[in-house]
C-alpha cells in the first residue's frame, strides 16, 4: 500500500489555507484530513520577521503553541488583568488558555515556524 493513500499519513504543510501572504501563513489540518483530530485541530503557522499574528482567543479550547524555529515575543491577557509577555525560540513551547487574548510575533531576523493544536 502506498503511505500517501493511507488514513494514517497527512500533510500539515498542504493543509487547508486559513491565510497566505507576504507576512506568512497558515494551513489547517481537522478530522477531514487525519481522522484521529475528532474534537482537536492542528496549524502550521509561519511568520516572516516582524509579522504578528493578530490578538485572538479561542472561547472553547486551550491553544499549546509548539516553536518549530525562529525567535517569538508572545503577550497573553488573561482573566480580568492578568496579562504576561514573554519569549519563546526554538524548542519551546507555550499554552494560552481558553478565552486568553494572546498575539505571536517574529521579533527575530529569519522565519519562524510554530505548530498550533
Amino acid at each position: 500500500m502506498n503511505p500517501g493513500t493511507s488514513r494514517h499519513v497527512s500533510s500539515l504543510s498542504k493543509g487547508d489555507v486559513l491565510f497566505e501572504g507576504e507576512s506568512g501563513s497558515l494551513r489547517q489540518l481537522t478530522v477531514d484530513g487525519l481522522p484521529i483530530l475528532d474534537g482537536l485541530s492542528i496549524k502550521r503557522l509561519v511568520l516572516e520577521p516582524g509579522s504578528i499574528r493578530e490578538p485572538h482567543w479561542h472561547a472553547n479550547a486551550t491553544e499549546l503553541t509548539y516553536c518549530v524555529s525562529g525567535d517569538l515575543l508572545v503577550g497573553m491577557l488573561g482573566n480580568a488583568d492578568s496579562f504576561s509577555c514573554f519569549t519563546i525560540g526554538s524548542g519551546q513551547m507555550f499554552t494560552a488558555p481558553s478565552g486568553a487574548l494572546h498575539h505571536i510575533e517574529n521579533v527575530g531576523d529569519t522565519t519562524a515556524e510554530l505548530i498550533v493544536a
